[in-house]
């Protein structure tokens, strides 16, 4: 006899967690996206994500998977039992700037979908301890980068008040694929790479600063021998910026580095498609 023919099965299930925001940039694909997907069946997690909700500086995109213990997928199953997808009220709230949520639910033969928004609040006062915990197990699959990019950027003095080289590095276990920045062009302002800097307004004591003026420094667009680029885990692609010269002498600027590109490389069969904006950490720079 099997040991464990009396043993009390999990209760198997599937649940995805999506969120969107902003314009369509690409195809399929809105200017915030994010998708995690909670399968017991296979005890994993996996999250594809695309910009940082907040522009995190630093934080990659692309998809991230890993195990979850059981004592996770059994809370969560609980919560949805008790939230009662079924019976929730309809969404009301919508229009621009708000968030798209979308929740669906498989278990056994039966599928359970909801759809609402950021403004619905009493659908999400009901639901708040359901999304903390899988904003919480999103926040936690960052450090599991299964097709991942991050981008930094670092000065180099030269012409002008020199360049920034931007090295974009595959940080997860499988191969990713970029279009090739160098051939972007101006055809697409959420299609460019490079820099943004802005300068630093002096401290004053009791005084609130401006907000920055941010400006772009692209890459020379070139012909290169290929429209995209294949990086294995741990490899990068790196190019300079044209030569920077700075608005004013005698001041602080903060440099960031920028990767946006909604379209993706095409169709790539030899690594993920990276799609989406990913932001350096900044730097600073006095200019004399």
């Amino acid at each position: 006899m099997n040991s464990n023919e009396n043993q009390p099965q999990p209760n198997l299930f599937v649940l995805e967690y999506r969120t969107v925001t902003g314009p369509e940039l690409g195809e399929k694909l809105q200017e915030y996206q994010r998708s995690l997907k909670v399968d017991r069946k296979s005890g994993t997690a996996f999250l594809e994500k695309h910009r940082s909700p907040s522009d995190e500086p630093g934080e990659p995109i692309g998809t991230f998977r890993a195990k979850l213990s059981e004592d996770i997928f059994q809370s969560i199953f609980d919560i949805v039992q008790k939230v009662d997808l079924s019976n929730l009220p309809p969404a009301t709230e919508g229009g621009m700037g708000t968030t798209d949520i979308k929740l669906k639910f498989e278990h056994n033969n039966t599928t359970l979908s909801k759809q609402f928004t950021s403004r619905d609040i009493n659908l999400l006062e009901r639901l708040d301890v359901l999304l903390e915990q899988l904003n919480q197990i999103a926040v936690g699959l960052e450090k599991h980068a299964e097709s991942a990019v991050k981008i930094d950027i670092k000065h180099a003095r030269g012409q002008g008040d020199g360049q920034f080289k931007i090295t974009i590095t595959n940080v997860g276990s499988q191969p990713v694929c970029i279009a090739d920045p160098q051939t972007f062009g101006d055809e697409d302002p959420d299609r460019w790479a490079g820099v943004r800097f802005a300068e630093l307004p002096e401290e004053r004591p009791g005084y609130t600063s401006p907000p920055l003026e941010w400006f772009n420094l692209k890459l020379p667009v070139q012909k290169a021998q290929g429209t995209r680029a294949v990086l294995k885990p741990s490899k990068t692609f790196s190019v300079s910026t044209n030569i920077w010269t700075a608005p004013r002498r005698n001041a602080r600027y903060i440099i960031q580095g920028i990767f946006s590109d909604y379209k993706g490389p095409g169709d790539a069969n030899d690594g993920y498609p990276i799609r989406g904006v990913v932001f350096s950490k900044a730097i600073e720079i006095t200019v004399k």
